[in-house]
């Protein structure tokens, strides 16, 4: 298995529909039914942090699907659309559950879950489960019809099962089904109570990712989803800029050069991409012309300006900068100011 099957579940979170160690319901761990969707609940580990509603205007087919959308800029956790049904209907058998999933700018893995519950009623210690670990849905994609088959044992009294959303996207559900399958259509993830594998990786060469490691992929995935190509960086940003002044000083945009003080993008969790750049208006000969930056790259199309600190205002409090850039990108900002800061 790759590193990036690994990350979502070693970062985000391993195993999604165990978040709770007491039965689901409305009114328990931040769960709420939903008017506009009649048996479904809204859950998960940060429900304000994302919106449950009906689309009718996106949908597979029929007159309306299910809606998943982060609330907000990054929030943290992850939403839940889900319900809870009994399994009776499937004790013994192994059960195919599918759904049509749309998604749009989804920044971290997401995806379907289903998790199978047996007479504990813990949901921490399911019988069976999949989330779609190893298989997330990242990115912008049009409908794609996703399943997940798991046991059933005869010991089991619920099915839990849903869609997740982590971070910034949105996903839409539609047409969820349910079927009895044979022994030929294989589980997607394996019974936690089965019987433990054999013994492997005995010369210790086939070693996991450190979480670090799986941190480090998550970011690089968020870049990608984040950060325009090379091709259209300089102008994205040049454009974007000059707006910025253009807004901030009530004028017609003004020409714009600009000076990357550190290659490549910081990455703070789900947060967007954040460039440092040193700008000059064309023609500006006052210290409030140039100046420090910092910019956010947004979904591949556009930078937005966070904090533009004036030379002017640099140096007045030098060390004001330290609270908004890092400390490499400062020493470059103070490199410039002794150098004139041209």
């Amino acid at each position: 298995m790759t590193l990036s099957k690994h990350a979502f579940a070693l970062v985000v979170f391993c195993s999604l529909p165990t978040w709770a160690a007491t039965p689901e319901r409305p009114g328990v761990g931040g769960i709420e039914t939903i008017a506009e969707l009649p048996g479904w609940w809204h859950a998960g580990s940060n429900p304000a942090g994302y919106l449950v509603d009906l689309d009718r205007a996106v949908r597979h087919r029929g007159r309306a699907s299910a809606r998943l959308k982060s609330n907000g800029d990054s929030p943290t956790g992850f939403g839940s659309l889900m319900q809870v049904s009994s399994a009776d209907e499937y004790r013994g058998k192994r059960v195919r559950m599918s759904a049509w999933v749309k998604s749009d700018k989804v920044v971290s893995h997401s995806g379907l879950w289903m998790r199978v519950d047996g007479p504990s009623g813990d949901a921490t210690k399911p019988l069976a489960s999949d989330a779609m670990q190893d298989r997330g849905i990242v990115g912008t994609r049009d409908w794609q019809k996703y399943e997940i088959v798991l046991d059933v044992p005869t010991e089991s009294v619920d099915i839990a099962f849903g869609a997740h959303l982590s971070g910034n996207g949105t996903l839409w559900i539609d047409d969820v089904q349910f079927e009895g399958v044979d022994d030929r259509v294989p589980v997607t993830r394996p019974n936690p109570a089965a019987p433990p594998p054999r013994a492997s990786n005995l010369d210790f060469e086939n070693a996991r990712a450190a979480p670090e490691d799986a941190m480090r992929e998550i970011q690089r995935s968020h870049i990608e989803a984040h950060v325009p190509p090379p091709v259209d960086f300089n102008g994205m940003l040049t454009r974007d800029l000059s707006s910025y002044f253009a807004v901030a000083r009530a004028q017609k945009a003004p020409t714009i050069d600009f000076e990357l003080l550190r290659n490549g993008p910081t990455q703070v969790g789900v947060s967007y991409p954040k460039f440092y750049v040193w700008v000059r208006i064309a023609g500006g000969m006052s210290a409030d012309d140039r100046g420090a930056a910092r910019v956010a790259a947004v979904d591949r199309k556009r930078f937005e300006v966070t904090d533009f600190v004036s030379e002017r205002t640099i140096r007045g409090d030098r060390d004001g900068i330290r609270r908004i850039f890092p400390a490499s990108v400062c020493e470059r900002i103070q490199a410039k100011l002794g150098k004139g800061a041209q």
